[in-house]
C-alpha cells in the first residue's frame, strides 16, 4: 500500500481525548464507530475540535481512506469532508495516477476478514500500521480499475434500491391486511348477488344468535318441603 499512496495514522497526542477543552470548533473529528458506520461516505462528525484541538492533531483531506486498526478492524470509509481522526484509524491518500480510494476501499473490504486474523486475542484487538503496509493490492491498469468501481457501484445502488422496497411493502402489510378485510366485510373483493344478504345483517344475526344461546337456563322452582304427617 504504501507504493500506491501515502499512509499514515491519524493523530491525536492530548491525553484524555475526551477532554472538553479540545471541543467545541469547527473540525470535524471522527473516530472508528463513525468510519464502521459510514457507507461508504463520511458526510459528517457529531464532534468537531477547536483551534486547541487541531494543533495536538492532524486535518485530512477529502478523498482521504479511512482504515481502522482497533475495536474495529479493517472498517473502511472515506471522506467527503477535511476531518481529523485518533491513531487508531490510519489514512491513506492514493496515488490518482496509480489507483483510487474507492477502488483499494472495495478491495480492503473482501481482505478484511484476513487482516482480522492478524490482530492478537487481547482485550481490544488491534492491528499496527506494519500490517497495512505489507497489504498487497491486486492493482489492474487504471481504465479497468474505474470500471471495476463502476459497476460495484451499480450493483450496491440496486441491492439498496431492493432493500428499501422490501421494508416499504413490510411496512404496508398490516394495513394491507386491515384493508382487505374491510373490503371482505363490504362485499368489494368479488362482484355480489344484489339478492344476496348484506354482511352486515349477517353480522348481527350472528351476534343475536349468540347473545340468544347465552342466556342462562331457566332455573326449575322447588317445592316446599312436606312434613311427614302431610297427606300425599
Amino acid at each position: 500500500m504504501p507504493q500506491l499512496g501515502g499512509l499514515d495514522r491519524g493523530r491525536s497526542k492530548h491525553r484524555p481525548r475526551n477532554d472538553l477543552k479540545l471541543f467545541g470548533g469547527s473540525y470535524p473529528f471522527i473516530q472508528t464507530g463513525d468510519v464502521k458506520a459510514a457507507d461508504p461516505f463520511v458526510t459528517s462528525a457529531a464532534a468537531h475540535y477547536n483551534e486547541y484541538g487541531l494543533s495536538q492533531s492532524k486535518l485530512w483531506p477529502k478523498g482521504t481512506l479511512c482504515i481502522t486498526i482497533a475495536a474495529n478492524i479493517a472498517e473502511t470509509a472515506i471522506l467527503a469532508i477535511e476531518a481529523c481522526f485518533p491513531d487508531n484509524v490510519v489514512g491513506f491518500l492514493p496515488d490518482e495516477e496509480r489507483t483510487s480510494a474507492a477502488y483499494v476501499e472495495f478491495f480492503l473490504r473482501t481482505a478484511r476478514a484476513e487482516l482480522e486474523r492478524f490482530a492478537p486475542a487481547i482485550a481490544q484487538k488491534n492491528i499496527n500500521l506494519d500490517t497495512l503496509a505489507g497489504v498487497r493490492v491486486p492493482l489492474a491498469p487504471l481504465p479497468e480499475q474505474h470500471e471495476i468501481v463502476r459497476r460495484i457501484d451499480a450493483t450496491f445502488s440496486i441491492f439498496n434500491r431492493v432493500a428499501a422496497e422490501e421494508r416499504s411493502a413490510a411496512a404496508l402489510l398490516d394495513r394491507l391486511d386491515q384493508a382487505i378485510l374491510a373490503k371482505a366485510f363490504r362485499g368489494e373483493l368479488v362482484p355480489q348477488d344484489p339478492n344476496d344478504e348484506p354482511a352486515s345483517v349477517l353480522l348481527d344475526r350472528i351476534r343475536a344468535d349468540r347473545a340468544a344461546d347465552g342466556k342462562p337456563a331457566t332455573r326449575r322452582r322447588r317445592l316446599p318441603r312436606m312434613s311427614a304427617g302431610a297427606s300425599r
